[in-house]
């Protein structure tokens, strides 16, 4: 019987869908985009999403051993300090990168990547200065990123 009362809570139900919607923040499913983007013949995309990941993921992990900050009291326990948010950085990096090659997505990206950031703060592994900063490491990095890449891959 708990378990159907649990289904019917809201706050519970809020909880589970947050938890599902930070998945899309994870570094891991970069790849899966990456390959996917290879697979349907979006080479240039794919190389610029690859090596911008590797170059955000660095910045990321670099500030967050610089900074150490300890997460939010309630939320679960993790390997990595919370600020930035590498989970905000890679939603808005991703932001960036696809919006930049498919500007007619770039406000559904974007509005993916802000829930994706709440998501961090709602299940207690971040606090809003973690997902703001990582927010905008992870655009500028994906923005700069892109338009150097764009060049270099051209042979401009």
């Amino acid at each position: 019987m708990q378990d159907v009362q649990d289904v019917l809570d809201a706050d519970a139900v809020l909880t589970r869908g947050a938890e599902e919607v930070t998945s899309l923040g994870s570094l891991y499913l970069v790849v899966v985009y990456v390959v996917v983007l290879a697979v349907l013949g979006e080479r240039k995309t794919s190389i610029i999403l690859a090596v911008t990941a590797a170059v955000n993921s660095a910045v990321v992990f670099g500030t967050k051993l610089v900074f150490s900050r300890p997460r939010p009291e309630g939320g679960e326990v993790f390997l990595t300090s919370a600020f930035p948010s590498g989970h905000a950085a890679t939603a808005f990096m991703v932001a960036a990168v696809l919006g930049q090659r498919y500007p007619r997505l770039r406000p559904l990206l974007l509005v993916l990547a802000a829930v994706v950031a709440g998501s961090r703060v709602f299940i207690d592994a971040h606090f809003v200065s973690d997902v703001v900063v990582g927010a905008v490491i992870g655009y500028s990095v994906g923005l700069a990123s892109t338009v150097w890449l764009e060049r270099r891959i051209d042979g401009s």
